[in-house]
């Protein structure tokens, strides 16, 4: 079922607690998604780029379908298999509305134990909160609607802005996302946010751009060849 599938993973190792968990994740997908292609994108640099590890990721993947997911939660497989029902050219898939972001001391007894990753042996002491209005985290998508928007547009450095730009894009040139009624489970780790981040006013002024781009295809299809032909000048000429 799950063989023509490349999950893309952007990662960064810190040696602590996002390590563990991803251990973890890795047996999840080995064991309750077997035959899913896992590509990791890893950017050691700082500010981390996660759009330039989900392209990274990307470069290596064979599948027809993308799964771009973070590398800190878990999720009920049948979520994919909903997913995959509902996929088509003209539209991809967010299937979760809600995150349940799992305190420390659970979070490590789950990544230091022998537990099968799911379902959860034991409830989590947390509630599930509304993720309604995220549109990253996880993605469920064609290879050819990542192609057709360019991957993630690296300009985008460090935290804030690389997830909605790609909403933005997908939504216009390829179709309005579908949302699914799921969880994600997501592990601790110490918060990063934009606090910090040297490049934040850039990227907020990025993602203007693609806001005020949002159902306008010819203005969308100008930022992707603007951001194609950074990368690849040959490939970004129209």
């Amino acid at each position: 079922m799950f063989q023509d599938i490349s999950v893309l993973i952007p990662y960064k190792p810190d040696d602590g607690p996002r390590d563990r968990a991803f251990r973890y994740i890795r047996r999840f997908y080995d064991k309750m998604m077997p035959g899913t292609q896992l590509c990791v994108g890893e950017v050691e640099e700082d500010p981390f780029s996660r759009s330039l590890a989900i392209n990274r990721a990307a470069e290596k993947a064979r599948g027809r379908v993308f799964i771009i997911a973070d590398n800190d939660i878990i999720y009920d497989p049948e979520l994919i298999v909903e997913s995959l029902k509902r996929l088509n050219d003209d539209c991809w898939v967010i299937p979760f509305s809600q995150i349940n972001r799992l305190s420390q001391t659970y979070s490590e007894r789950l990544v230091t134990g022998e537990e099968h990753p799911w379902p959860l042996q034991t409830a989590p002491e947390t509630k599930p909160a509304n993720a309604s209005y995220f549109v990253g985290g996880m993605n469920v998508l064609l290879r050819e609607s990542f192609e057709k928007v360019g991957g993630y547009d690296e300009r985008f450095s460090g935290w804030g802005g690389e997830d909605e730009a790609f909403a933005y894009a997908l939504d216009t040139l390829v179709g309005k996302h579908v949302r699914l009624d799921g969880e994600l489970i997501h592990f601790w780790h110490p918060f990063v946010g934009p606090s910090g981040n040297p490049h934040y006013d850039d990227n907020y002024l990025l993602y203007q751009r693609y806001k005020a781009a949002l159902g306008n295809i010819t203005e969308m299809s100008r930022l992707i060849q603007e951001k194609k032909r950074l990368i690849n000048p040959e490939e970004g000429q129209i």
